[in-house]
C-alpha cells in the first residue's frame, strides 16, 4: 500500500502545570491539557499514510504508542493520557529523547518530532538541548509549540521556557510555535511546514478473495451425481 513515508512521533507534555485551567474550549474554561488533547486529536485525524506514535513527559518519558498507521487507536491513546500519571516534574529532555530513539531506525525518508510543552526542563537525564543535538545528527526535525499563559491573566507566573523551544527547533531545522489561549489550528503544524511527504513503499497488506465457491460447487454435483446415478440404473 503507498504510503507517505514520513514518520512522525508527537512528545506531549503531561506535567503538573499543564492542569492550569486557563485555556478555553467553545467558550468554557478548560484545563491546558484538555485543550492539547483536542487540538493533537483534530491534527491526527487528518494524518493520511502517516506513521505516527505517541510520547507522554514529565518528571520521566513514556513511550505510550509505538509509531504505525492505526491512527484511530493512537487518537484513543491520547484521549487516555492523565496529568501526574509520570510526576509533576518536566523532563522535556528525556521526552524528546525517547522520541528520537523511536525515529532513529525509521527507514522513512522524513521523520519529524513534534513538542509540546508548558514548562520549564527541571528534571531529566539529558538535557533539552543536547537531544536537540541527537536530533540534528540523526537529521531529525522538531518543532516545537510552547503553551504560554493568556494575556492578562490573573496568574502572572510563566513556567514555560519559550526560548528554550526556540532553540530546540532552530538547531534541527525545525520551526516554533508560542501558543496562547484559546488554541488555534497554529498550535499543531499543517503538514506543509516545512516536512512535506515523499512518496515510499508502505505496508504490505494482504488482499484474500475467496475461491471456495468452486471447489464446493464441483462437491456438489459429485455428491448429487453419487445419489442419482444408482436410481436411475434401477429405474432402467
Amino acid at each position: 500500500m503507498p504510503a507517505s513515508g514520513r514518520d512522525l512521533m508527537i512528545s506531549l507534555d503531561v506535567s503538573g502545570s499543564m492542569e492550569r485551567k486557563d485555556y478555553g474550549l467553545d467558550g468554557t474554561p478548560v484545563r491546558r491539557i484538555d485543550a492539547v488533547k483536542e487540538v493533537a486529536d483534530r491534527f491526527l485525524a487528518g494524518r493520511r499514510g502517516d506513521r505516527v506514535g505517541l510520547v507522554a513527559f514529565s518528571e520521566e518519558p513514556y513511550l505510550a504508542a509505538l509509531p504505525t498507521f492505526d491512527i484511530g487507536l493512537l487518537r484513543e491513546t491520547l484521549a487516555g493520557l492523565q496529568i501526574g500519571m509520570l510526576g509533576r516534574s518536566t523532563a522535556i529532555g528525556d521526552g524528546l529523547g525517547l522520541a528520537l530513539k523511536q525515529l532513529e531506525k525509521s527507514p522513512g525518508p522524513t521523520r519529524v518530532v513534534l513538542l509540546l510543552s508548558d514548562g520549564t526542563s527541571t528534571a531529566g537525564k539529558v538535557s533539552a538541548l543536547a537531544a536537540a543535538e541527537l536530533a540534528n545528527r540523526l537529521g531529525i526535525k522538531v518543532h516545537t509549540v510552547a503553551l504560554a499563559a493568556a494575556a492578562g491573566s490573573a496568574d502572572t507566573r510563566e513556567f514555560v521556557d519559550i526560548a528554550a523551544l526556540a532553540q530546540i527547533a532552530a538547531a534541527t531545522g525545525g520551526e516554533h510555535f508560542a501558543s496562547a489561549p484559546p488554541p488555534t489550528s497554529r498550535t499543531c503544524p499543517p503538514p506543509s511546514t516545512g516536512w512535506e511527504p515523499s512518496r515510499a513503499q508502505g505496508a504490505v497488506v494482504s488482499l484474500r478473495e475467496g475461491l471456495w465457491i468452486w471447489p464446493a460447487g464441483a462437491a456438489l454435483v459429485v455428491l448429487l451425481a453419487s445419489l442419482l446415478l444408482p436410481g436411475l440404473r434401477w429405474a432402467r
